[in-house]
Order: structure tokens, then sequence, then C-alpha cells
């Protein structure tokens, strides 16, 4: 069994990771560190799954007292436009895993668990396109959306 002691440095290194990870994002796209900015990293980074604008409100007026929607809203297209975050289809955000400049990945989630995977590998779209035998541009502004069963879903199934 932990100690108390072992297992608060454990929590206090990943929060010194935590805030290490938020202060690069923010000085690599040279933000303005405000507690916003922060606070709504830190919350992607502490809910991997897929958030909508409410949730993320609900979370940081919590945290942050006096925050209000308009704030939020601006901060989220701002890490949109960034790839920092991923904008779904259904209007939820989600925290790219690894900063994407132009999207030329795939997200796929699946149905029966929500769970999201992103795939960055280029030679997906480049199959792609070439499946299409470049009858078609593929937008690369933003990212393709898959959804079906996950390997560990299926498994379950099975069973």
């Amino acid at each position: 069994m932990k100690s108390s002691s072992q297992e608060l440095k454990k929590k206090q290194g990943r929060m010194h990771n935590k805030s290490n990870r938020t202060n690069f994002l923010l000085h690599k796209f040279d933000l303005k560190k405000t507690r916003v900015r922060q606070g709504l990293l830190h919350h992607f980074m502490d809910e991997p799954s897929p958030q909508t604008h409410l949730s993320i409100h609900q979370a940081l007026q919590k945290k942050i007292e006096g925050v209000d929607g308009v704030t939020i809203y601006r901060n989220l297209q701002k890490f949109v436009e960034l790839g920092v975050l991923h904008k779904l289809p259904d209007n939820k955000y989600l925290l790219c895993s690894h900063l994407c400049k132009k999207p030329t990945h795939i997200l796929f989630s699946c149905i029966q668990c929500g769970k999201f995977w992103e795939i960055d590998h280029k030679s997906c779209m480049n199959a792609l396109a070439k499946s299409l035998n470049h009858e078609s541009v593929i937008d690369q502004s933003q990212p393709i959306f898959l959804s079906g069963v996950c390997k560990q879903c299926s498994e379950v199934r099975e069973h």
C-alpha cells in the first residue's frame, strides 16, 4: 500500500507536467498566460473525452470566479485555429494529441465506448487521395471523421 506522501508526490508530478505542457503551449503560440487559457488546457488534460461548450463552462466556473461563456468560446476558437483543439461535427471539442498545424489525420470514434483516437499519418491521406484517382481534392483544413467499433469493444462483443 502506498503512503499518502507517495501519492501526494505522484499527484504533484502530474500537476507539474500539466503546468509545463500548458506553459509550453501558450509560449509556442505566443499567447498571453491567462487564467482562462490555463484553465481550458488543464480541463482538457484532465478530461480527455470530447467536451461541449456548456460542460467546459460549468467546469471552469467552479475553478475560475466570474468566467463567462463568451471568453471561453473565443479561447476555444483560438485553440481550434492554432490546432491545439479539434472541433468535432457535434460541436464538441477535443484536445489534439500532437498539435497539428495542418490536420492531415483522421479522427476515429467508437460508437460503443465513445472514445476517440487520432491517426496522424500522412500516408493514410495520400492513400485516400490515390484511391480517388486524384479526381477530388481532400480538404486538409479539417480532419476526416470515422466511426465504428474499436478493437477493445469488438473483442468484448465476440465473447
